[in-house]
């Protein structure tokens, strides 16, 4: 217990509250509720995190049994407490890279599907913007991938800073990005946007002493109007960003557009 807590033996004994006070405010509430099911003679098993005494955040898992009587009292009350920590990290980054992208720490295609499946539950207005980085794969072949990578990852904090307010962006796979967007006044304001996005992305910017300059093609479409499904939303963007590149690139075109 005391590799587990930090502190020594001692301080236990000498301040009945210490390792009360080393549990975090927002498990208190659900150590209440075990402390009245021992009381009533019952077992009980929480996780929870300290401040442990060198100052480290832990996750504790703690089982307590009381041994009753013949009369049903509480004579003895036996506890095992389990330092957890190493498992409750793996199991929340495993939870992390499932949803994702390591590269960027954007919201990968399994978070995006997610997050599309429940605002298509729902009649709220929202488009979809399908970015592409034009002819990207030169950067690639000629820079190397860690060029390549550098400029992924430049891209995605880029569109982040110029992101409108409760908007969403996830990488969906290699150089392509999907932007969700809410509570516009118009669809001639998400037009602006993109106009915004492709002059943002057309900056020049360096890594490793090189000059890079790129451009990206914006598929858009529209829900409800032009899909109430996932897929068939993206479809149609994919359809519209395809427009663009055989339009020259460099632009955007609407899934509506003939």
């Amino acid at each position: 217990l005391e590799s587990i807590l930090e502190i020594p033996l001692s301080t236990l004994y000498e301040d009945s509250k210490a390792w009360y006070n080393m549990i975090q405010p927002v498990h208190l509430p659900e150590l209440a509720k075990g402390k009245k099911k021992m009381i009533n003679g019952q077992s009980f098993q929480w996780i929870y995190r300290i401040n442990s005494g060198s100052g480290t955040t832990k996750w504790l898992l703690e089982e307590v049994v009381p041994r009753l009587d013949d009369h049903g009292q509480i004579t003895n009350i036996f506890g095992l407490v389990t330092d957890i920590t190493y498992e409750i990290e793996k199991e929340h980054t495993i939870n992390y890279l499932s949803n994702y992208d390591n590269l960027t720490g954007l919201p990968n295609q399994q978070s995006l599907f997610k997050k599309m499946d429940l605002m298509c539950e729902s009649d709220d207005p929202y488009a979809i913007l399908y970015f592409d980085l034009d002819r990207f794969n030169i950067i690639n072949d000629s820079l190397g991938y860690f060029i390549g990578d550098e400029t992924l990852k430049f891209t995605a904090q880029r569109l982040e800073k110029i992101m409108p307010k409760e908007s969403y962006l996830a990488r969906l796979s290699s150089n392509d990005f999907i932007m969700i967007i809410k509570n516009y006044n118009n669809k001639k304001e998400v037009l602006q946007y993109a106009k915004k996005v492709i002059k943002k992305i057309r900056e020049p910017f360096t890594i490793q002493d090189y000059e890079l300059n790129i451009s990206t093609s914006i598929g858009i479409t529209f829900y409800p109007e032009e899909g109430r499904e996932k897929l068939t939303l993206l479809k149609n963007a994919h359809t519209a960003l395809y427009k663009a590149k055989k339009d020259g690139k460099n632009t955007y075109k609407l899934s509506s557009d003939d």
